[in-house]
């Protein structure tokens, strides 16, 4: 019902009652204070939680980025504390991390915090627990910090973090005179060293071009100011400790628009930016149940990939095409009723098994 309907608790039982999987699935316990306490239940073994996500880890390269808030409207959730969100609100918010695997091209792994917690300090516990072997940490930029950097070295965290391109740090003197091949555009880059850790620069003539464009557009032509900053356009810098190739370290790069795809998803899609649930325990039951839809999400998305259709169509656009796929009881029999042509030839080109049998 998340995935499908985004729904409230509240109006589970209303789409379970008018879907087919009331006659499938006989007599679930699906109201509001029903679903409570399966969620209470749910949050309070968070060792089953846990186990269940690392049946989804086979020791790939995972990546992590800055924590996003959820906004928690209950005095009952101790973890959520008052701050800022990225729209300037200033309301009770938890803390959530997810750790995205490379290999599967989606989010494995999450976890609650309380939402003063730093988000350097939690990765600790966050690898701990998830037993990962190899995270990365992705961060944003103006995450950038003497204090931020040297905290990730401690603990042992591989890092990449992009750095504003005022920063001190940057050499732009430098040729970027290597180059490899990404998403059809060839990427320029120079390496070179600070404080012992592995600085890139970035640039992509194709983005480059785009930002000329923009500028002097909006700008005098041939201002010396455009003169100053045009070494800059299209370029990327960032730090990091890893000791591998930059191609590897641009794609892990990218990787970050992956997931804060999954941010907003989480958020937009499957309708989990802010939360009622009455306490803690609660909450963590309500939190695995939106995972398990954002899952369920990125495997629609990746059967998409897979057909080469997602230029076509969205996972949302699929779930809206098969809801149209409905039963039709005759007499003691469930038969499927017509189904409409655009959802037929969705189904037909996903390969979908489409239950032919009548069901009695």
């Amino acid at each position: 019902m998340r995935l499908i309907h985004r729904s409230p608790m509240k109006n589970v039982e209303f789409h379970y009652r008018t879907s087919f999987l009331s006659e499938a699935i006989r007599d679930a316990r699906v109201s509001p204070d029903s679903l409570g306490d399966i969620l209470r239940n749910i949050g309070m073994d968070r060792s089953s939680i846990t186990g269940f996500m690392k049946s989804f880890m086979n020791d790939e390269r995972y990546l992590a980025v800055d924590l996003t808030h959820i906004m928690s409207m209950s005095e009952g959730v101790i973890s959520a504390t008052l701050g800022h969100n990225s729209k300037e609100e200033y309301l009770p918010q938890v803390q959530l991390l997810f750790l995205f695997s490379i290999g599967r091209d989606g989010p494995v792994y999450f976890r609650i915090l309380p939402g003063a917690i730093n988000s350097v300090m939690s990765l600790r516990v966050t690898i701990e627990e998830s037993g990962a072997s190899s995270v990365v940490l992705v961060a944003d930029t103006g995450f950038y910090s003497s204090k931020n950097v040297k905290d990730l070295d401690d603990m042992g965290i591989f890092f990449i973090i992009p750095l504003k391109r005022n920063s001190k740090l940057i050499e732009y003197s430098m040729e970027q005179n290597r180059h490899f091949m990404f998403q059809d555009h060839p990427i320029f880059y120079s390496k070179y060293q600070s404080d012992g850790r592995s600085m890139f620069t970035f640039r992509n003539d194709f983005l480059k071009a785009e930002e000329e464009k923009d500028y002097l557009n909006r700008h005098e032509k041939g201002s010396a100011a455009f003169r100053n900053i045009s070494g800059r356009m299209g370029t990327i810098s960032v730090i990091t400790n890893l000791r591998t190739s930059g191609e590897i370290v641009y794609q892990m790069l990218k990787s970050r628009a992956d997931i804060e795809q999954s941010y907003d998803t989480f958020k937009n899609a499957i309708h989990a930016d802010r939360t009622y649930m009455m306490d803690d325990y609660q909450l963590q039951g309500w939190m695995f149940v939106n995972f398990i839809a954002l899952v369920l999400h990125y495997r629609i998305d990746g059967i998409l990939k897979e057909k080469d259709m997602l230029k076509r169509y969205s996972p949302e656009d699929v779930i809206e095409h098969l809801e149209r796929v409905s039963m039709l009881k005759i007499g003691e029999e469930w038969k499927i009723s017509e189904i409409p042509k655009k959802s037929r030839d969705i189904i037909d080109e996903l390969g979908i098994p489409i239950m032919q049998k009548n069901v009695s």
